[in-house]
């Protein structure tokens, strides 16, 4: 595969060439050889070559030097889940939003990462990865099997509840105005790694979203579809959305 068809994922790769450690080390040899890693960053471009110049231009320099950073238990998670804010990014956009732009993060308040116009209503976005429990990140460190189950723990909706809870304390702390369209972009990846029961876990979801609706929160999940991580096909992901119409009350910071 050429350059020209990962051309920001080039761009990413080329700003980490001096850098004594990289994800990125031998990485034409990688996706010529894997063709599911391959298939995973043709779809990464796709959501990156839809960024403005200047989003691609933040984006790309935060995330840089995440992809030097290797974690002991998490390997480089943390830098593919800042990568997700691409896909809030294009969320947006595809909702008909204006004005689509990063936040620049700030070392002395927490931001929310986009803003945005829907006609004349300001919106602010915030992004946010829920990934694998810690229990089977530790099982697949140590090459151990784990069971999967088509049941969602009671851990991974305190988890959804509590992740949820923060973006929007994000979004409060940099507006409390009460007629701004605050929106929650969640990308979801189970412990199933396959994706095998994600059918039964968005039923389950549905069911439970009393336990982590917020009045005046759009939470929109962005769910890898059965069996994503196995074949090479780049199917459409799944999207739930959740919205109360009662009106949005500025959150407790605890």
């Amino acid at each position: 595969m050429c350059s020209a068809e990962l051309t920001r994922v080039y761009e990413l790769v080329a700003s980490l060439k001096d850098a004594p450690r990289s994800y990125f080390k031998n990485f034409v040899t990688s996706i010529r050889d894997n063709p599911l890693k391959r298939k995973h960053f043709i779809d990464i471009e796709a959501e990156l070559v839809t960024l403005d110049a200047v989003a691609w231009d933040h984006l790309r320099t935060r995330i840089g030097p995440l992809f030097t950073k290797k974690e002991k238990v998490r390997g480089w998670q943390g830098a593919f889940s800042e990568l997700n804010e691409a896909r809030a990014y294009n969320f947006l956009i595809r909702r008909g939003c204006t004005s689509v732009e990063f936040i620049p993060r700030r070392s002395d308040a927490k931001t929310p990462d986009l803003r945005a116009k829907l006609g004349s209503v300001d919106v602010l976005c915030e992004a946010k990865t829920i990934n694998r429990s810690e229990r089977e990140v530790v099982a697949r460190a140590q090459k151990g099997v784990s069971s999967v189950s088509n049941r969602l723990s009671t851990e991974f909706f305190t988890k959804l509840t509590s992740t949820i809870r923060r973006a929007d304390q994000q979004m409060a702390a940099f507006s409390s105005a009460p007629d701004i369209k605050r929106i929650v972009y969640l990308v979801v990846n189970f412990d199933d790694s396959l994706h095998e029961y994600v059918d039964d876990y968005l039923v389950q979801i549905q069911q439970r979203r009393d336990e982590f609706v917020v009045p005046g929160l759009e939470i929109v999940l962005d769910v890898k579809p059965k069996f994503y991580s196995a074949s090479l096909a780049s199917a459409a992901l799944l999207t739930l959305n959740f919205e109360s119409a009662a009106p949005w009350l500025p959150p407790n910071f605890d």
